[in-house]
C-alpha cells in the first residue's frame, strides 16, 4: 500500500475551494442584482411623476414587463437597459450605477 503524502494537502484544497464557491454564491445573492436596478429604475421614474405605463410607452416597452423589471423579477437586456435610459432621459449607466456594491 503506497501512502499519498499529498493527501491532506487535496483535502484542504478541496475544503478551500468549497468555502470559496459558497462565498461566492452568497456574495453573488448579496448583490441582487435585478432588485437593485429595478429599484433604480422606479425611483428615476417616480422622481418623473410617471406611471409605470408612461415609462413603458416612452421606452417602447410592455407596462408588465417594467412592473417585473421594477420588482426584480426580470434579467433585463443591453438593449432594454438603453431603452429605458433614454427614456429617463439618463445615461445607460445611471441605471447600474452602484447597482453592484453595497
Amino acid at each position: 500500500m503506497v501512502l499519498d503524502p499529498f493527501e491532506p494537502f487535496r483535502r484542504d484544497v478541496d475544503r478551500i475551494t468549497q468555502a470559496a464557491r459558497d462565498a461566492q454564491d452568497e456574495l453573488i445573492k448579496s448583490l441582487d442584482i435585478n432588485k437593485r436596478l429595478g429599484t433604480r429604475v422606479r425611483q428615476l421614474r417616480t422622481e418623473r411623476r410617471w406611471s409605470q405605463m408612461e415609462l413603458a410607452e416612452r421606452a417602447h416597452l410592455h407596462y408588465t414587463y417594467i412592473g417585473g423589471i421594477e420588482r426584480g423579477e426580470r434579467n433585463v437586456s443591453l438593449l432594454n437597459i438603453v431603452r429605458i435610459a433614454t427614456a429617463l432621459g439618463v445615461p445607460p449607466w445611471a441605471l447600474l450605477f452602484d447597482i453592484g456594491v453595497r
